[in-house]
């Protein structure tokens, strides 16, 4: 972490993309997603064209952790930021850094995660939450 990290990096922003890399970071349209989880990792964004200058939504190393603790319900997952106190926490969070807390955590019931707490996300419009099997650290 450092001081230039930002909401673009940690969750999701508008970023130029690149030809067919790093296209499980691009959203995905899926029809009738409500869940960030469902648009975001493996099998990734629409192919773009460089020439054109294409921009599109990425997602950062935060959302697709937890995109990926979602999809493997079962397992544990643990993600370190290193030096978290040289960037400006609120900055790189925005409002998610209250769904860290773990009384507003998301759980899996065995067919569908459920919870009270998230947060629409302001690019994509999905709806964010933390998964209770992502350990930060």
């Amino acid at each position: 972490m450092h001081p230039a990290i930002g909401y673009e990096d940690l969750v999701e922003g508008v970023r130029p993309t690149s030809g067919g890399r790093s296209l499980d970071r691009n959203l995905r349209q899926v029809e009738n997603a409500r869940f960030f989880h469902e648009c975001y990792g493996p099998n990734g964004g629409a192919q773009v064209n460089e020439a054109n200058g294409v921009f599109g939504i990425r997602g950062g190393h935060f959302l697709l952790a937890c995109a990926e603790a979602c999809r493997r319900p079962n397992e544990t997952f643990l993600l370190v930021l290193d030096e978290i106190n040289r960037c400006n926490v609120p900055r790189a969070f925005g409002e998610l850094l209250l769904l860290l807390e773990s009384s507003k955590r998301w759980s899996w019931n065995g067919r569908e995660w459920e919870g009270k707490h998230s947060a629409v996300l302001p690019y994509s419009g999905l709806d964010f939450f933390m998964p209770d099997n992502l350990h930060v650290l």
